[in-house]
């Protein structure tokens, strides 16, 4: 099996290091060649758009990021998406032939298994982002396998392979951004759950008599403690003159 990996190009050996014992052979110690391979990672998020290119081992050797702008429309923003992962493919100064997978997380619904956005539950985008199938689209425009994930659960398994994950077989990763949701590890694996619905605890209802969600329930998590429910709580108290102080903060924060 090492054999197999080492004419692959995949392993390679270390330098041969003294016995431990008078008998057998000397240990060779083997590692994983970090230019391997390279791969091309995107997270498609409601306000930014990043794309990055990594070796084997993970580590960072391009990355650009720009405006998502969601309300310009489906169209766009794919356009916009595919843009960054060829500017990105094209400035890291890797050759082409050696990049060989793209995996992107999309801060919608979405069916890993058939890589479909199967809706994207923010303002104006329930319609547009109803049953896309982002994975075969990538894959067409590319030639290149393709892996899609919500990125909640993207950024939980990340955890696990290289953050405080790493010490941990089970966990719970929240994230609290203009949505609300939840990667859940058990046993040290991404654990999805009947159907894929795992962690997608944000628009469960917390209020019956809450706000109108997007979703179209009432007092969903999200409507009631995400980023965008601060933000909307805090343009209302400003509007109605109630913490003009804080005017003046969330002004240079938001719409500069």
């Amino acid at each position: 099996m090492v054999q197999s990996l080492i004419s692959k190009g995949l392993v390679t050996e270390l330098p041969v290091t003294a016995r431990l014992s008078a008998s057998g052979r000397r240990p060779v110690g083997l590692k994983v060649r970090h230019d391997a391979a390279y791969l091309v990672g995107v997270d498609l998020g409601s306000f930014y758009l990043r794309a990055l290119v990594t070796d084997m081992l993970g580590n960072v050797v391009h990355k650009i990021q720009i405006e998502t702008n969601l309300p310009a429309g489906r169209e766009q923003v794919l356009h916009k998406t595919f843009e960054a992962i060829r500017t990105a493919m094209r400035d890291c100064g890797i050759l082409r032939k050696s990049i060989r997978g793209i995996g992107i997380g999309h801060s919608g619904i979405i069916d890993s298994l058939t890589g479909t956005v199967m809706s994207f539950p923010r303002p104006g985008q329930m319609t547009e982002w109803k049953n896309v199938p982002l994975r075969e689209m990538i894959e067409q425009e590319f030639a290149l396998p393709c892996i899609l994930e919500d990125s909640v659960r993207a950024i939980a398994l990340a955890e696990r392979c290289y953050g405080m994950g790493r010490r941990l077989n089970d966990f719970v990763y929240i994230d609290v951004g203009m949505g609300i949701g939840a990667g859940i590890v058990l046993d040290g694996k991404l654990y999805k759950g009947f159907g894929g619905g795992a962690g997608e605890f944000g628009h469960m209802t917390v209020e019956e008599n809450g706000p109108l969600c997007c979703c179209g329930n009432n007092g969903c998590l999200e409507m009631m403690a995400s980023c965008a429910a601060i933000m909307r709580t805090m343009r209302n108290a400003i509007e109605q003159g109630s913490i003009p102080k804080l005017a003046i903060l969330y002004w240079k924060t938001f719409d500069t």
